[in-house]
């Protein structure tokens, strides 16, 4: 869901915007989900297990578990300190980059 805070964008610019996120190439998306919030005030509402994306373009975050929101917050508190379990198995779940990278047989990480 994408909503922006001025009262003159419609679902039509809603559209626009989702027709350019699919046009925009993976590694651009953190950036130009970015400037999208930054130059249109724009709020969105992700529903995901991609934690790093989390992590890159949200200020706060919400975790469900089984329909209810078990734990809410400042995106760098809630996922550097998980207070519940279900908060806890997410983050410990979530492959760090050296993980994800060897997992898929890509060697070292640039800059290592």
């Amino acid at each position: 869901m994408l909503e922006a805070h001025d009262s003159g964008c419609g679902n039509d610019h809603s559209e626009r915007i989702a027709e350019m996120m699919r046009e925009v190439a993976l590694p651009d998306k953190r950036s130009f989900l970015r400037r999208l919030q930054r130059d249109l005030w724009l709020s969105m509402l992700f529903i995901t297990h991609n934690l790093p994306l989390v992590r890159s373009v949200a200020q706060r975050v919400a975790v469900m578990h089984q329909g209810n929101i078990v734990e809410l917050g400042d995106v760098g508190q809630v996922l550097a300190d998980p207070r519940q379990p279900y908060t806890r198995q997410l983050v410990s779940d979530t492959p760090s980059l050296e993980t994800a990278i060897a997992d898929v047989g890509l060697g070292e990480p640039s800059g290592t």
